[in-house]
């Protein structure tokens, strides 16, 4: 991915805000169950995106289901320098 060097901070009602802005993440505990866990960040500037290119055999990774996205371009794409982000220990998910 290749972006402008400006940054800024996107408006609360973006769509870059809200897939970016993620107070929860969850993983697959040791035990097999779901864990949840919070994370904090400053709100994180995004640049803008001016090229995309990945090559991934998503058919061989993921199956022949997902073989159409081999030919398929994103809708959407955001970078994100980012920042240090705070993990917390993760809870038990119900």
């Amino acid at each position: 991915m290749a972006g402008s060097r400006a940054t800024q901070v996107p408006p609360p009602d973006s769509a870059e805000h809200y897939f970016k802005e993620r107070v929860l993440a969850c993983r697959v505990r040791r035990d097999g169950g779901l864990g949840v866990f919070r994370v904090e960040h400053p709100p994180w500037a995004v640049r803008e995106v001016t090229a995309v290119d990945y090559r991934v055999d998503f058919g061989f990774l993921y199956g022949a289901d997902w073989r159409f996205l081999n030919d398929a371009r994103p809708v959407s794409a955001i970078f994100c320098p980012g920042s240090d982000v705070t993990v917390y220990q993760p809870v038990r998910a119900p």
